[in-house]
């Protein structure tokens, strides 16, 4: 057996552990795992008391997904077999029975209602009522529906006209929708909100100002397109999330930037988050990287800070850190400008591929970490109405 020191001279043996069924970009289909621990530490507000030692998992009521059953130490011969302690309100799909479970450990369950304790997913030896190997501890949560404006923005000079950012918007907002709905949130463009193209004349042409080079000035004057453009007085706004394409910052290494409530008020703007467009459409690579960008930036806009509250200057420096979508750096390739991150002690791969921050959005509150507890923190902001 593999075993872990936890606390002092305890320790817990890992048989089997949960994990995405898949590699690579979110897909919907395969929501993450809060795998970090096997003791549930603080628990979120109003999620009650649990028995369960492993991790968590939110899935949204009446979608089917899928997870993995990863083997530490037990043979591949030796069949295991998935249970749920309350089938009527989790059904696990496939495979039939509970198992065996297949080669690649992948099994299939379903929510089907919010109503009711969805008990424990249990992976147990031999038959579906064998010793217990491992549990998950799932949340079903209702639908948080998060409108979001989209605005293409072209930004002229005085004495130039610019150009308006050719965008892949439906993928984006696919990959999107992908990692925010283990939590419950669904960002929708409805149609009621069509794609607007706005213009703007601003100091230099395809550009926006970085915050740094002019306190925010032109920022802000891109926040206001969506109130102006609405009519609506200042202090109001159109309750949704504006989310604003424009072709560059003038700090090429800002790609996004997210402005919550709490920043808006601060700086005397509006609310709203900004994408960069240079160099996405037709490459896979930095369609991901605007997607997973834009998940962050409205991770700031649903009030949550960066892992421990620590910036791109002084991430943390633990694997978990950089699973999670709040690691305040995407891309960590060698060289500059991220030469010394690629020598702290953390794993290459984070199931997102090679020098890739995650897409986790924790579910777990643990002891000691400033920022925890995110899928829950979110989900207050948005029934308090403060996201917008």
């Amino acid at each position: 057996m593999i075993k872990f020191n936890v606390k002092d001279s305890r320790q817990v043996i890992v048989p089997i552990r949960f994990s995405r069924a898949i590699k690579g970009f979110s897909e919907r289909s395969s929501p993450e795992v809060d795998d970090r621990g096997y003791a549930m530490g603080s628990r979120p507000s109003g999620w009650g008391k649990t028995d369960v030692r492993g991790g968590m998992v939110g899935l949204m009521v009446d979608s089917q997904v899928q997870l993995r059953v990863v083997r530490e130490d037990i043979d591949p011969a030796v069949p295991l077999f998935v249970t749920s302690s309350n089938p009527g309100v989790l059904a696990i799909l496939e495979p039939a029975d509970g198992g065996p479970l297949p080669a690649s450990g992948i099994f299939k369950l379903k929510g089907t209602t919010i109503r009711g304790d969805p008990g424990k997913i249990e992976v147990r030896l031999g038959s579906p009522t064998g010793p217990v190997l491992g549990e998950l501890e799932p949340h079903l949560l209702g639908v948080c529906r998060v409108p979001i404006q989209v605005h293409r923005v072209r930004c002229d000079s005085a004495i130039s006209t610019g150009n308006r950012p050719s965008f892949p918007i439906e993928r984006i907002l696919r990959r999107i929708r992908a990692i925010w709905w283990p939590c419950g949130i669904e960002l929708h463009a409805p149609a009621s909100r069509p794609v607007v193209d706005d213009d703007i004349i601003l100091s230099h042409v395809d550009q926006v100002n970085d915050p740094d080079t002019d306190a925010w000035r032109e920022v802000i004057q891109v926040l206001g397109l969506q109130r102006g453009r609405l009519g609506l007085p200042p202090g109001t706004s159109d309750q949704a999330v504006n989310w604003y394409i424009i072709a560059r910052f003038s700090d090429a290494s800002t790609v996004g930037l997210g402005i919550s409530r709490d920043v808006a008020n601060a700086i005397g703007a509006d609310t709203g988050v900004f994408t960069t467009a240079d160099g996405v459409a037709g490459n896979d690579r930095e369609i991901e990287r605007v997607a997973r960008t834009l998940a962050h930036e409205i991770g700031h806009f649903l009030s949550l800070a960066h892992v421990q509250g620590r910036n791109a200057d002084n991430p943390v420096q633990d694997t978990y850190g950089r699973r999670q979508l709040m690691y305040p750096i995407s891309w960590l390739d060698p060289g500059a400008p991220n030469a010394g991150l690629m020598d702290l002690p953390r794993g290459n791969d984070v199931s997102y591929g090679n020098g890739v921050r995650g897409c986790l959005i924790t579910m777990k509150d643990l002891d000691h970490h400033a920022t925890d507890g995110e899928c829950a923190a979110a989900i207050r902001t948005y029934l308090r109405g403060r996201w917008y």
